[in-house]
């Protein structure tokens, strides 16, 4: 297929890992400095040279077979950027590696010129949060640094932020990888590219156009199968929701959608009529959902609890707090309690950030101690690692780490044996509340559940359920006696509703893989609008839909 009509240059390379360039600039004696038709460098590191090779061989390619030359910059990003930092901050941040373009000249037989990429998100490396600045907005700080470095023009070809469930990092001004909505995701696009703006960089390209349900985040990878991603949509994985374009669950439409409308339910999706209170449940790509009703139910007054046992080895008919009890073992509880404090709790043996991170967030390896029991009564909420931690003094951090003393990062060496790093967390199983259908005014793509007259739906993505995969319905087995993930698959779930003021009676879902077909349609997200909108583009949502 001929493209060229529509290629304006190239951008060569990847996000490199700061580990190769490193490896690939002392693992032998430093290369002579390249003098080629197209390219030289000039005091270039090996990694620099082997980049301006790179350039030579594309340029003579295109030149001799086609005629015709196009501009060119080779890839980078913060992580490899041509700065030096204070100590501790290259120590923290493992910044072990610079790649300068400036030590990559093109000659006079390369008409079109240069142009340096970079590939700039807000919240990650977040450099210069750690030391003073002149601005709070340390992402427009960053890019000023990056276009006062270069002779040539800056063109920040990834920008972005996720609309995805989980979040992995946040930024000061809500600019955030993860945990937003569609609708913050337009206004933290049209923020970063009135940054870029400012700085006086020569382009921008958002980071994506379309979502992608097979990417993995750092944060969620340990409790998902790699290798069938593609054929669900993990709406705890961040990276999987960059995009101005959403593939949502159905050929059509969705199953069904949160938002205080019981036209999406059928009788064929109940599955317990006891005691006042009907439950309904059913299940798409992304979701596992839920219809609760009970006679004068007032999300104002009233509190309910869905108990939910995935798992043929563990879990507990009783629970601390909230306390309630339950026909059957319960893994997890959806606890509906007014539009603030509502939430899914996991059972303590089942809480993965324990088992595989409690020594990066405590301080103490949960595996030098004693397992939490099988049929334990304590439920935890669900959290999720982020890309941030705190210091503390060890003597600190003996009775309980969360009393420790936080340090500041200047004051300090990252590897003196008195101090100790401690991982952030979240709440990802904290609910919220809102109208979940893209159709409605009032639509918020992050809510979870949202009550009517008598009633209340509920959405939970798949994995905030420790399900692996759920085209095989696979979920995670026991952690403590594999030391790790190991999956394990299943046929059926129970599921209940009650107040907890009696047992509350559970009934089981059968579980259909989804196999590896799954249903979706396109949709384009709040944000993309919001960007067309600052970007002054002529059209209307019926022509773009």
């Amino acid at each position: 297929w001929d493209i060229s009509p529509w290629v304006s240059g190239y951008i060569l390379g990847v996000e490199w890992e700061n580990t190769l360039v490193t490896y690939t600039n002392l693992c032998a004696q430093q290369l002579p400095q390249f003098d080629g038709t197209y390219f030289r460098t000039e005091d270039a590191s090996n990694f620099e040279i082997f980049l301006a090779q790179i350039g030579e061989e594309t340029v003579q390619y295109e030149t001799v077979k086609y005629g015709t030359q196009r501009p060119i910059a080779f890839s980078n990003w913060a992580t490899t950027d041509p700065f030096e930092y204070p100590y501790s901050i290259a120590q923290y941040f493992k910044k072990s590696a610079i790649v300068d373009i400036e030590h990559i000249r093109c000659t006079n037989e390369f008409t079109p010129g240069q142009f340096v990429s970079y590939h700039v998100y807000p919240y990650y490396p977040d450099y210069y949060s750690y030391f003073p600045i002149h601005e709070e907005n340390t992402y427009l700080q960053y890019l000023k640094a990056l276009n006062e470095h270069h002779s040539m023009p800056v063109v920040i070809s990834e920008f972005g932020a996720s609309s995805g469930r989980g979040m992995a990092s946040y930024d000061a001004f809500g600019r955030n990888q993860g945990g937003i909505s569609e609708t913050q995701q337009g206004e933290a696009l049209v923020s970063l590219y009135r940054d870029i703006v400012a700085a006086g960089s020569s382009g921008a390209i958002v980071f994506t156009w379309q979502d992608e349900w097979f990417k993995r985040t750092w944060n969620t990878m340990a409790g998902t199968d790699l290798l069938t991603t593609p054929y669900w949509s993990d709406y705890q994985t961040n990276e999987q929701y960059f995009g101005l374009l959403s593939f949502d669950p159905g050929n059509m439409e969705s199953t069904c959608y949160v938002d205080a409308d019981r036209r999406d339910w059928s009788s064929e999706d109940l599955i317990i009529d006891s005691n006042g209170i009907r439950l309904s449940v059913k299940y798409d790509e992304k979701f596992i959902y839920f219809l609760v009703e009970k006679d004068g139910f007032s999300l104002e007054s009233d509190c309910l609890f869905l108990p939910i046992d995935t798992t043929p080895t563990r879990g507990s008919i009783y629970a601390n707090d909230p306390e309630i009890e339950m026909s059957d073992a319960a893994d997890f509880i959806i606890v509906i309690d007014g539009e603030d404090n509502s939430r899914v709790l996991v059972h303590e043996r089942y809480d993965i950030i324990t088992a595989l991170f409690s020594d990066r967030i405590t301080a103490q390896t949960i595996f030098f101690q004693e397992f939490p029991s099988t049929d334990s009564e304590k439920f935890l909420p669900i959290r999720l690692l982020l890309q941030r931690s705190s210091f503390f003094r060890k003597e600190t951090l003996a009775s309980n780490p969360i009393d420790g003393i936080p340090i500041s990062f200047l004051e300090f060496d990252i590897h003196d044996p008195l101090h100790y790093q401690i991982e952030e967390t979240y709440e990802t199983g904290k609910l919220t509340y809102g109208n979940a259908n893209p159709s409605s005014e009032d639509f918020n793509s992050l809510a979870d559940f949202c009550a009517g007259d008598g009633f209340v739906e509920i959405k939970i993505p798949w994995g905030l359920l420790n399900f692996s995969d759920p085209s095989q319905m696979k979920i995670h087995d026991d952690y403590y006696e594999h030391y790790g993930v190991e999956y394990l698959r299943i046929r059926s779930m129970k599921v209940g509703a009650g107040d907890g003021s009696q047992p509350i009676q559970m009934a089981v879902v059968e579980l259909n893989p989804l196999g590896k077909k799954p249903a979706y349609h396109e949709r384009l997200k709040e944000s993309y609008y919001i960007l067309q909108s600052e970007w002054n583009i002529e059209s209307t949502r019926e022509t773009d839909q």
